[in-house]
């Protein structure tokens, strides 16, 4: 056991049971850092450079506040103070309360990074301190009982033991790379191009005799073969260690780590320098390389004390009960014994040295000798606002947010108060920091606040939410870094697919976790939800949050895409892989068992194979595989899962999506949940990379509303794990209400741990979110035909489906009163890939109707016709079904596949005449010609008196458009009948980019008699690269009481700024109005009110229309006459 573990469990587990106030709640409280291991002096010049007034500030009443070096444990069962902790300090001043120009404070400063003794092995062992290069003190003005130093009298002694002789320690480590950006190892100096280096310490003092030199050095060798790294000291040849070779195959290890330990004999050196020489011996010829870690160095060294602070450690010190060390001292020098790091105490000596009594042979023993009037000068950083964290209560949901996202953090916290009736905590990083870790950002720190929260009422805390990017670098060492909110990084850092980052040790909360061994018997679980919003800027963060909170409580996302469920999967197209139909199998597995259990999902299958593909360079390319899932985003889905290879910035080798679809999509009335078993889709602690989950989650008004994803490579096997306890979980109801994402993303990991694999998926989003499920239940009652109710539903029927509403426990719902959305299916079909080993599967693919019909009481009754071009096989058809409250947020799904659909009604009805058609672009005031931008929404009205058909049987297209000499595109996905109407219908669909010029559109529909219609449009399109007006209205002009603004441009899908200047005859401003929006074509009105409300005479003025967007910050404005009259 180290000895910094034990003086912990020790000294501090009192501070864990009986807490002082924290010193942070105090005002007048500065912040310090220490860079290296000593005793350190506060003066009035330090206080000075803070904006104090030394001679107003008592000494007597100055207290320093810490905690002990090196990184905080991991363990939970490690026990550690929950703020920083009182020192033991000297002061050099007179009794009077001014702080003199004379006077001091002295304070022990431990070593930044962790030097401990190892009590097993009788040696010092090093780690760095991943997280700071700094330690952190905090200075109290006005202290009521600042700590003193204790001095302790140097008794005599009759032992014999007398060491004249110490440890010191010589460290070399340079944090240059990170070989994956992955892990929290950072390694030194390249042996690429210099196949041996050299490194010199420079010795304080002699060498003691009789003692040899430890020499720790860590090595990453990175060759093929089996190589051996050669160590020589002043030209001595040492020792060779050999290097354990690497695979040149995919996803294996990117070097070896070897840690040696070796003694070197003092007999053989002679002066005061070594010099250490690492040589990389490759016998082979292949291309080899590595770096070096560190070295580190335990070096027997006489006592000597010239000037400068002296550390005396001694490895045998622990060995003995009473000692004397010696060392000639002058009578102005000082000793403390700094064994325990926060209370040393003052040792007196004479010239010869001193004696020590030990009375606790648990505890590392040390001694720092120093002259006080040249202690090290601490490093001032900041004032510290007065915290309260340490008194705040437990919330049900806590955000943790970096101070740059606060605004955000903030909104989040006060929507989920109102409209979940939670209990929300905000706390920033920069306080946890500080409260938790004495200043350092540590990860450790974060973890030990919210496990006190989590303690102090158990059953409380549910959610947590980290508001901020992580980073794999914790020490800004790379430029534009985001290490906003911290992530926990793996010890692992040169196995691509054994390195991790993960928030879940965060809520490992039992007393015996925390530790997190990197290895497959590890099970540590998660107590709470916990998810993270990976903004790098505030945009991002409210774009996040803004999202969140319309999924929650916008009614215009309440639609039927929330019975939409999408499995995209990739083809296997490693020649190697045994099984070329894996991803297509193991997502008709996750299928099987959603139909199984929740059977009131439209399942909609994306397998790659059943998709053309061409070639492109080496690859392949699908365009008909993007163009569907690119349909599928702007249709609408409750969750979107993938399974396939995948990386940062796409899904497949055929890149069937990239960062430039996400780009374009404009899904801003439904945001899926996306599961993503691929690899490092979801890579999110890059700086350098912003990965496609990123883009996905923080999309304005677009996107995702959330993601279960990866950061890193990992396979397919436990992907499949993880994804079947994610289903188990995700629609699972407790007392009939779904689950938050934080419960079934905290079931889903602790059902699924089988390697470190799992601890790679991460929720970007926010976990005290409740998925969008549907609350209530559709029933249908009865199918009818024109003979009365029916099991068989026939071509050209004329059929009516009534239900009603009921909640899970089967009560009906009186007072429901809304809109009903109906979909019937034809029967599903046999498709399968195109691959020489063909993979079959079902799919409905066909809708016969998709209306709307009133909910008036809890019930409804739709009736339509069905078209003639049916499959006419009888065989079960699906009807699914979801409806929308129109009193509150409440809505309701169904479904019904115990019914046939086959045949051919008997009923003697005849049409010939086609539907009526008109298109428009963007809104119903398109004119034939007109300029439209280079996107634009398709807008189409449809009327027949017996309906129009969507259906995909037979030859027809059903509804079309074809732009210019392209090939006609299909969209009855997207065409409603209007509410209880089987006559009139209409689409809304954006159309893809055009170029600059003129173009014709021709939209075609048939009849359920199959008969054709078509109208053709003419536009112009103006280039997008410019931004411009295209239309600006102002009417009635003359106006008395009130103006409408009607403007349109052609940025589809941007934001803009816009800016309404009114200025009068003069050119005075007498109003103006400033807001975002992202609508192409948008109607304001004035009420010819002036600023200040009061009405504006007659006359002639001026209102000026400025657009801005916020994309490229492109401008344009346009300016109009208005004629006021009274």
């Amino acid at each position: 056991m180290f000895k910094r573990l034990i003086l912990l469990l020790i000294i501090l587990c009192a501070a864990l049971v009986a807490e002082a106030q924290s010193v942070l709640t105090q005002s007048n409280v500065l912040k310090i850092a220490t860079s290296k291991e000593g005793v350190y002096k506060i003066d009035a010049s330090l206080l000075k450079s803070a904006g104090f007034n030394p001679s107003e500030i008592d000494p007597n009443k100055i207290g320093v506040y810490g905690m002990p070096g090196g990184s905080i444990p991991q363990a939970n069962s490690i026990a550690y103070p929950n703020s920083p902790q009182q020192l033991a300090i000297s002061k050099e001043a007179n009794s009077n309360s001014s702080f003199e120009s004379n006077e001091y404070i002295l304070f022990y400063a431990d070593h930044v990074d962790n030097i401990q003794y190892d009590f097993a092995e009788k040696i010092y062992s090093y780690s760095k301190n991943i997280y700071s290069d700094s330690l952190y003190f905090f200075i109290a003005i006005d202290d009521d009982n600042p700590q003193k130093l204790i001095q302790i009298v140097n008794e005599s002694t009759t032992s014999t033991n007398t060491f004249n002789w110490s440890d010191q320690i010589y460290l070399h480590e340079r944090e240059l790379v990170n070989v994956l950006s992955s892990g929290r190892k950072w390694f030194g100096e390249s042996f690429l191009v210099e196949k041996s280096r050299s490194f010199t310490f420079d010795l304080r003092n002699e060498l003691a005799s009789n003692q040899p030199i430890v020499l720790n050095s860590a090595y990453v060798g990175q060759s093929t073969s089996v190589d051996s790294l050669r160590i020589s000291v002043n030209d001595f040849q040492l020792i060779e260690h050999p290097i354990p070779n690497i695979s040149d195959s995919d996803y294996t290890a990117e070097g070896r780590l070897i840690n040696n330990f070796d003694q070197i004999s003092t007999s053989i050196l002679s002066g005061r320098s070594l010099e250490v020489t690492l040589e990389h011996i490759n016998s082979k010829g292949n291309q080899y390389s590595g770096y070096l870690d560190y070295l580190y160095l335990q070096v027997p060294e006489q006592n000597i004390f010239d000037s400068e602070q002296l550390v005396i450690r001694n490895r045998n010190f622990q060995l003995q009960s009473n000692f004397k060390v010696a060392i000639d001292l002058a009578s102005e020098a000082k000793i403390w014994d700094v064994s325990d790091e926060l209370m040393p105490r003052s040792i007196n000596h004479n010239s010869g040295g001193f004696s020590f009594k030990n009375t606790n042979d648990t505890t590392e023993v040390k001694f720092v000798v120093f002259n006080q009037e040249i202690a090290y000068k601490p490093t001032f950083i900041e004032s510290v606002d007065k915290l309260t964290l340490n008194t705040s209560s437990t919330p049900d949901f806590l955000i943790i947010s970096h101070p740059a996202f606060i605004e955000a953090a903030n909104k989040l916290a006060s929507h989920r108060s109102s409209f979940s009736g939670f209990d929300v905590t905000v706390a920033s990083t920069s306080d946890i920091f500080n409260e938790f870790g004495s200043g350092r950002r540590d990860v450790s720190a974060l973890r030990n606040y919210i496990r006190k929260l989590y303690r102090q009422a158990p059953n409380k805390l549910k959610y947590v939410l980290m508001m901020g990017s992580g980073s794999y670098d914790y020490k800004n060492r790379v430029s534009r870094n985001t290490n906003y909110v911290p992530i926990y990084q793996s010890r692992e850092s040169l196995d691509p697919v054994a390195t991790y980052a993960s928030d879940d040790f965060f809520v490992f909360m039992d007393d015996n976790e925390g530790a997190w061994e990197e290895n497959t018997s590890n099970n540590d679980q998660m107590d709470l939800g916990i998810g993270r919003i990976t903004a790098r800027n505030l945009e991002d963060a409210l774009h996040t949050v803004d999202k969140i909170i319309r999924y929650d409580k916008d009614p215009i996302l309440k639609g039927k895409w929330r019975n939409e469920l999408y499995y995209v999967a990739d083809d296997e197209d490693n020649p190697s892989s045994s099984d070329i139909n894996q991803f297509y199998k193991e997502s008709q597995q996750l299928i099987d068992f959603v139909v199984s259990e929740f059977d009131y999902f439209n399942i909609n299958k994306l397998f790659l194979g059943a998709y053309e593909q061409e070639a492109f360079a080496s690859s392949e390319r699908s365009p008909e595989m993007k163009d569907a899932i690119n349909k599928m985003m702007e249709k609408g889905a409750l969750l979107v899962n993938y399974i396939g290879h995948g990386a940062e910035e796409s899904w497949t080798n055929e890149a069937i999506l990239t960062n430039s679809m996400i780009r374009g999509w404009n899904n801003t009335n439904h945001f899926p949940l996306f599961v993503t078993a691929t690899c490092e889709f979801g890579r999110h602690d890059n700086p350098f990379i912003v990965s496609g989950a990123q883009k996905l989650l923080h999309k304005h008004n677009s996107g995702a509303i959330a993601l279960l994803t990866t950061s890193r490579p990992v396979y397919s096997s436990s992907n499949l794990k993880l994804n079947k306890a994610f289903y188990a979980n995700a629609f699972k109801r407790e007392n009939n209400t779904p689950q938050r994402l934080g419960d079934i993303i905290r079931e889903t990991k602790n059902n699924s741990i089988s390697d470190v694999n799992n601890r790679n998926f991460i929720l970007l989003g926010d976990p005290s979110m409740t998925l969008g499920l549907p609350k209530e239940k559709i029933i249908v009652d009865e199918l009818y035909n024109e003979n009365g109710p029916t099991d068989t539903l026939r071509s050209l029927d004329k059929v009516s489906i009534t239900g009603h509403i009921e909640n899970f426990n089967g009560a009906r719902l009186n007072d429901f009163d809304g809109e009903v959305i109906a979909e019937l299916f034809d029967k599903a079909v046999l498709k399968e890939t195109k691959e020489d080993e063909k993979y079959q599967f079902e799919s409905f693919e066909s809708v016969l109707y998709r209306g709307r019909g009133s909910v008036n009481n809890g019930e409804f009754t739709l009736t339509f016709y069905l078209p003639k071009e049916i499959n006419y096989q009888n065989g079960l058809g699906k009807l699914s079904m979801y409806a929308a409250n129109s009193k509150d947020l409440t809505d309701a799904n169904g479904f019904k596949t115990d019914f046939t659909v086959g045949g051919s009604s008997n009923v003697g009805i005849e049409d010939d005449i086609s539907p009526d058609i008109t298109a428009f672009l963007n809104d119903s005031t398109f004119q034939n010609g007109d300029e439209v931008g280079s996107k634009n929404d398709l807008l189409i009205s449809l009327y027949d008196e017996y309906g129009i058909s969507i259906s995909q049987n037979g030859l027809n297209n059903g509804v079309y458009f074809q732009l210019d000499d392209r090939e006609k595109t299909k969209i009855n996905d997207f065409f409603y009948y209007e509410k209880d109407s089987y006559q009139k219908g209409s689409v809304q669909v954006s159309l893809p980019e055009l170029e600059e010029g003129m173009h014709q559109l021709k939209v075609g529909a048939v009849d359920v008699f199959n008969n054709p219609s078509e109208t053709f449009i003419d536009f112009y399109v103006v280039s997008s690269d410019q931004l411009n007006i295209l239309d600006f209205l102002v009417y009635p002009n003359p106006a008395q009481n009130n103006v409408n603004l009607v403007f349109a441009h052609n940025r589809k899908g941007e934001e803009l700024e816009v800016n309404y200047e009114i200025l009068d005859g003069f050119g005075r401003m007498v109003f103006s109005d400033k807001f975002v929006t992202s609508d192409l074509r948008r109607q304001d009105s004035w009420n010819l009110r002036a600023g200040g409300g009061e009405k504006i005479k007659a006359g002639i003025y001026f209102i000026s229309l400025n657009l801005r967007s916020t994309s490229d910050a492109s401008k344009t404005r346009q300016i109009k006459k208005l004629i006021v009259v009274n």
